[in-house]
């Protein structure tokens, strides 16, 4: 394949998305005049971000491969990981959000996935 076709995919892709993401303030803007969030919810917005990014991929995997992420032995351990680095995350600076409540949305994740919950 074209590296040149996959690049040009690649940075469509990325510019999609941040045109759609500008609302949240992307981390090129943070800290200067132009950011339109205050420091509480760029945290907030970061970790969302993640959390629903993973929570995405798991039912596109699930939609395509009619089998829960957890089953896929490739990804499923990926996504082990992936929980407890979020878990850990949320002992961190969080903005508003709630760290046990944010570790009790992951554990429902991972019990709908098959996944291991290690924290």
């Amino acid at each position: 394949m074209n590296n040149n076709f996959q690049e040009e995919n690649h940075n469509q892709a990325v510019e999609e998305f941040y045109k759609a993401q500008r609302q949240i303030n992307l981390p090129q803007t943070y800290g200067g005049n132009t950011t339109t969030l205050g420091a509480n919810q760029r945290w907030e917005a970061a970790i969302l971000q993640m959390v629903t990014g993973m929570e995405l991929y798991a039912t596109l995997h699930k939609r395509q491969h009619e089998v829960v992420i957890g089953n896929d032995s490739y990804f499923g351990p990926l996504f082990d990981d992936m929980i407890n680095m979020l878990c850990g995350l949320f002992r961190g600076e969080m903005g508003r959000l709630d760290g046990r409540l944010m570790s009790e949305k992951l554990k429902k994740f991972a019990k709908e996935n098959n996944l291991d919950w290690e924290i």
